[in-house]
C-alpha cells in the first residue's frame, strides 16, 4: 500500500479559503485528487489538484455559469508548495486576475 506523504486537496482548499477570507465559498470533491472551491458570489471556481506522494499542488480556475454548471478551466497555476500559504494566496489572486483579463466586455443595454 502506498504511504501518504503528500497533501489532501480538501485540506489545501480549506487553507486557501481561510487565507483569502472567502467566508461564503464552499468546497466540493471533484475527483480522487481534486477539490473544487466554489465561489458563487463571483461566479468562479478554483480547483486544487494534489498528490498523496508529494506536497506540491496545482490550481485551476474557471467560471460558474448562470445555470450553476461549471465551465472548463481557463487559467492554471504552476506547481506550488501546498504548505506555503503565501504562495497559495498569491496564486489564487493571480488566477482571479487572469479570469478578469479573459472576461469578455459587458454589453451595454
Amino acid at each position: 500500500m502506498t504511504e501518504i506523504t503528500g497533501l489532501l486537496a480538501a485540506d489545501v482548499a480549506k487553507t486557501i479559503i481561510t487565507v483569502m477570507g472567502w467566508q461564503r465559498a464552499r468546497t466540493k470533491w471533484f475527483g480522487p485528487q481534486q477539490e473544487r472551491i466554489e465561489h458563487h458570489d463571483d461566479g468562479r471556481w478554483i480547483g486544487v489538484t494534489s498528490s498523496v506522494s508529494h506536497t506540491w499542488v496545482t490550481l485551476h480556475a474557471g467560471r460558474i455559469r448562470a445555470d450553476g454548471t461549471f465551465a472548463d478551466s481557463e487559467a492554471d497555476s504552476k506547481r506550488l508548495d501546498g504548505t506555503d500559504q503565501a504562495a497559495l494566496a498569491l496564486a489564487a489572486r493571480q488566477l482571479w486576475e487572469r479570469l478578469d483579463e479573459l472576461e469578455p466586455p459587458k454589453k451595454s443595454l
